[in-house]
């Protein structure tokens, strides 16, 4: 657990001293993660799974896709729909983490 931090700090004070651009600092702590095995580099290691359903609803063929955990380019989302209903696309961006 202190492998991540030490990490962190050290591409934080790049950063934020200007010892490098931003994309290499990130990069570079991003690779010593993975080399060092503390990340794993695979979705399937993150047990991150994708489930397609063919459905029939009143007449209404449609398959249904889902992620358990992802982050997808919402280009590729036709509709997004929550336990509040269907969410509109120009309101995506209330319900979106940055």
């Amino acid at each position: 657990m202190l492998i991540p931090i030490l990490v962190f700090l050290v591409v934080y004070v790049a950063i934020t001293f200007e010892l490098v651009n931003k994309a290499a600092a990130a990069l570079a702590g991003v690779g010593v993660l993975v080399v060092l095995q503390i990340t794993s580099t695979f979705s399937r290691n993150q047990n991150i799974y994708l489930k397609e359903e063919s459905k029939n609803v009143s007449g209404l063929n449609y398959t249904l896709i889902s992620h358990s955990s992802d982050i997808v380019s919402l280009d590729l989302v036709d509709h997004i729909i929550t336990d509040k209903g269907e969410i509109e696309r120009d309101k995506l961006a209330e319900y979106c983490i940055a």
